[in-house]
Formats: structure tokens, sequence, C-alpha cells
């Protein structure tokens, strides 16, 4: 079953609020202290919450594949462009990315991933098919992202979260 964009806007608004909760009961503040988002700024400035001056774009868990029955939290997809061809969330102004999974959130500095990405992802041609650390690109589409292991991530990680 796939589900449409609306329903996906409201699983990630959904993921930043429960990361939201997380991040307060782990670090002893208080929900008022977190500011998220505008829609602008989620869209144009890629955050979805700030805490303190750390701007965070939280990661929902998804499926590999929209025909999938369910989430995976074994991989993570990293947006390097957008629909549009313009620069993804990997190069947006957030300062960290919260990635889900099943019991915790995986927290990964934006310079961190990037280099990583840099590295693991250098000299792969872009292909259509849904490869780990290939450049993967839509077809009749400008985006461009890649899949990354979640063991991976928490092996960059600067924190990890418990729900």
């Amino acid at each position: 079953m796939n589900i449409t964009e609306t329903e996906q806007f409201k699983v990630g608004k959904l993921a930043e609020y429960q990361f939201a909760v997380s991040l307060c009961e782990e670090l002893s503040y208080d929900i008022t202290d977190v500011v998220f988002a505008t829609p602008e700024q989620d869209i144009l400035e890629h955050w979805d919450l700030m805490v303190g001056k750390e701007k965070i774009d939280v990661k929902a868990l998804r499926k590999l594949n929209r025909s999938d029955a369910e989430t995976n939290e074994d991989y993570h997809w990293v947006e390097i462009k957008n629909v549009n061809g313009d620069f993804g969330w990997l190069y947006g102004e957030a300062d960290l990315f919260a990635f889900e999974l099943n019991r915790c959130y995986v927290l990964v500095k934006r310079e961190t991933l990037q280099e990583f990405i840099k590295v693991v992802c250098k000299d792969k041609k872009p292909m259509t098919n849904r490869e780990l650390y290939h450049i993967f690109r839509r077809e009749n589409r400008k985006d461009v992202m890649t899949l990354v292991k979640s063991l991976d991530l928490v092996a960059i990680s600067e924190y990890i979260i418990k729900k």
C-alpha cells in the first residue's frame, strides 16, 4: 500500500514532535524550549526544530520502496539534491540530523555526514536502482540521493537519544 504525500507529511511531523519530547526528557529541557521551523524554514533551510542554537532536521523511519509494507530501520535515504535539482537537505542549514530508529534517534553532525557521503559515494556512477552507497536518481526526476546503513550512521554519530 502506498501512502500519499499528505500522509507522509503527517508521519514526518509526528516524528519531529516525538523526537522533541525525547530530546527534552534526555536533556532536561522543557518542550517550550523547542522552536519548530516554519513551513518556509523547513522547505528552504532544511531544518525542523531548534533547541538553543542547534538546528535539527529529523529523519523519520521510511520504507526502502513505496510498495513495502513496513518501514526499515536498517537503512536511511540521504538527499543530495531535491526534486527541483537544488541542494538537498544534506546541504541545508541543519547543524544535526536526527535519524529515527525503532528505539532511539541517532544524531549526526551535518559536516560529518557530508564528509562520510563524499567518501563512500566517491567514483560511483548515478544509477536508477537502489544500491547501497551509489548515487540514485529517479527516472524523470531531478533528485539525487543515496542509501546508507543505519549502523554506519551510529558509527559517525555525536549522540544517541532514547525514545
